[in-house]
């Protein structure tokens, strides 16, 4: 996205994806960016709305506007509480800090927040998965963005990251006076960038980091966020990025989200998941107080997980060993769960690459342990590594059912042609339906589980582990090994950037997010459900049917 020209700034819609690359991303299908596409019904509400000025650069204010807004929101404050089901009425969106300086005057924590405040917080001191709340739907452990953010528990610094932003609607939850904000923003464009840091340079609360965006990456897709309090530190890694649908304000998306509270005071030695994630950080350019910051809480709770990473660009040596594909082989290996199997994955999507052997392979390998940089095993030659996997993504039918019907699947994207490829894995696709009726899924989880007992001599607690995050199955997101032909050496090109985690699931006595059904203690294969139903939500009906069985096909990005 450029903020160069008037005309853009025009153009622009509603929910904004600052990504600067846009076009490539569109024509590049068989790419999880495709979420670059806003939201139709987004688009629908923009249209609705042309009557308003347009905005003048990112802080470009209407006054006028604005102090409507404002006496609007105290309005609705003096008459309910703090709530998580805002008015129906259509949310003011705008891009980057339209309104950030009058909201900074105008905010007000409610009396209940700000009693809270004395409160320590520290709500997931051994970590945590949840889905996020869906308008309309029962609550079931399931948690909204303002229960993530928690502004009144002291929150010094919120460091947000996102690939689709709704700047106006995100700053609605908090009292901007309170808090110092570092966005992620993923903007390829010089000019963009410039105008960007202009338009927030008089915003004391606000500063920006723009990741390395070459011309080979396409995505910042990470959504990891850092939320520093007085007393504690929470990472927050989701799938979900920062506009009103994915956080279920709309009624008709669900993401999943992991949520892990560490105290102050540093650990006797640093974890793998500090390392791993300092090393993401650092590649983002991330200022090196920031790292020192981080260090200065305890992280001895992240040592049964891992951070595992896509940094974007093509990457040789020491980097290539530690992102993408390898940094999952890798995070497999560290939590001492490399075996030889046999596994059964299972992988909910939002975005469908072109599912190449090679992939499936790389993939699959990755989930063993093996050390991708070293030559394929006769064993993993010998694989059939797409009758181990199962893909979980909604048909044309689901889509068609969902509350918010074909506008609510804009970012839900495959397409016909890689699904119509020779080699495409048909087979292994089932249909994805919520077990929330007629809500659709943004979520990436990968469940690994064993096909046999006693699957991890290293690890025998072990019942299965799961990867959940931003990284949708596809290359772009996991990365490309190649050979280097010059120096014959393994290099590892990535589209996209990507965050997540990886945990582990242990049976009774283990400790970790959460213990496996009894009924997975000893016997080798279990239902998704039994292995990881008490501790990572499964939120797909299970057993799915294929998409012959629903009489429709996968949803395509055509429709």
């Amino acid at each position: 996205m450029s903020t160069s020209s008037p005309d853009r700034k025009r153009r622009r819609p509603a929910t904004i994806d600052l990504t600067g690359s846009s076009d490539d991303e569109v024509q590049c299908l068989d790419d999880v960016s495709s979420e670059t596409k806003p939201e139709t019904f987004d688009a629908q509400k923009e249209s609705q709305s042309t009557s308003q000025p347009p905005i003048q650069g990112i802080l470009g204010l209407d006054r006028k506007k604005m102090e409507e807004e404002r006496l609007a929101r105290l309005k609705r404050k003096q008459q309910t509480e703090e709530s998580e089901q805002p008015p129906a009425k259509k949310l003011y969106q705008s891009s980057i800090g339209s309104n950030i300086a009058h909201r900074m005057e105008a905010t007000v924590l409610p009396s209940g927040a700000r009693q809270a405040a004395s409160v320590p917080g520290l709500s997931y001191p051994d970590g945590i998965v949840k889905r996020t709340w869906v308008r309309g739907q029962p609550r079931q452990d399931d948690i909204t963005i303002s229960e993530v953010f928690q502004q009144h528990y002291g929150l010094e610094l919120a460091v947000m990251s996102s690939f689709q932003w709704d700047m106006d609607w995100l700053f609605s939850k908090f009292d901007l006076n309170k808090s110092r904000y570092l966005l992620v923003v993923g903007e390829k464009d010089e000019e963009a960038r410039s105008a960007l840091l202009e338009d927030t340079k008089d915003v004391g609360s606000v500063r920006l980091i723009f990741p390395p965006m070459g011309s080979f990456v396409r995505c910042m897709h990470s959504k990891l966020m850092l939320l520093f309090y007085k007393e504690f530190l929470r990472i927050v890694v989701p799938s979900a990025n920062l506009v009103p649908h994915d956080w279920g304000e709309t009624g008709t998306m669900e993401n999943v989200v992991f949520l892990i509270d560490l105290p102050k005071g540093t650990s006797a030695t640093k974890t793998p998941f500090f390392e791993d994630l300092t090393f993401f950080l650092r590649a983002q350019t991330f200022p090196e107080q920031l790292i020192t910051k981080l260090a200065s809480f305890d992280f001895s709770a992240t040592s049964k997980y891992a951070f595992v990473h896509t940094i974007g660009g093509r990457h040789a040596g020491e980097t290539s060993t530690r992102t993408g594909v390898c940094s999952l082989s890798r995070a497999i290996r560290q939590l001492k769960l490399a075996t030889q199997g046999p596994l059964q994955l299972d992988y909910i999507t939002s975005s469908l690459g072109s599912l190449t052997p090679a992939f499936l392979k790389s993939l699959g390998r990755a989930a063993y342990g093996d050390n991708l940089m070293e030559k394929d095993s006769q064993k993993a030659e010998e694989q059939q590594w797409e009758k181990q996997l199962t893909v979980y993504f909604p048909s044309r039918r689901t889509v068609q059912e969902s509350i918010g019907g074909r506008a609510g699947a804009g970012t839900i994207c495959f397409n016909r042609q890689s699904y119509s490829g020779r080699q495409f894995p048909r087979e292994i696709m089932r249909d994805n339906i919520n077990q929330r009726s007629g809500i659709l899924m943004h979520s990436k989880i990968l469940y690994v589980r064993p096909k046999e007992k006693s699957t991890w001599a290293n690890f025998p607690t072990c019942q299965g582990w799961a990867y959940l995050g931003s990284a949708n199955l596809s290359e772009s997101a996991w990365g490309r090994l190649t050979m280097d032909s010059a120096a014959g050496t393994p290099k590892l090109n990535c589209r996209n950037w990507e965050s997540g985690v990886v945990i582990p699931i242990q049976g009774v006595g283990g400790g970790g997010v959460g213990g496996a059904s009894p009924a997975v203690t000893g016997t080798g294969e279990a239902s998704l459900q039994e292995v990881f139903g008490k501790s990572i939500p499964v939120p797909s009906r299970i057993p799915a049917p294929t998409y012959k069985e629903r009489k429709s096909e996968p949803w395509f990005m055509s429709w």
